[in-house]
């Protein structure tokens, strides 16, 4: 058990690019999207924008303040 996990470890990334041609996962994939309906894929793809979105809203946010503090901070140090 512990010489095959160590095999997995050290090999593993081999083994996935080996893998993939024999499975043709990018054909699997082009097939799946084609079978998709629009309506799906535009729910879909709205579900990981939004995520994204909101993602950088929120760092957009907070680097705000971080500036805004930053620029208070140097005026009150300048009188």
């Amino acid at each position: 058990s512990l010489v095959l996990e160590r095999y997995l470890e050290r090999d593993l990334e081999n083994i996935v690019a080996q893998a993939i041609p024999i499975l043709n996962i990018d054909q699997v994939i082009i097939d799946r999207v084609k079978g998709t309906s629009p309506e799906e894929l535009e729910v879909a793809v709205n579900v990981i924008v939004k995520n994204e979105l909101q993602a950088i809203v929120n760092l957009g946010g907070v680097l705000g303040v971080v500036v805004g503090l930053f620029q208070t901070i140097l005026l009150l140090l300048q009188r």
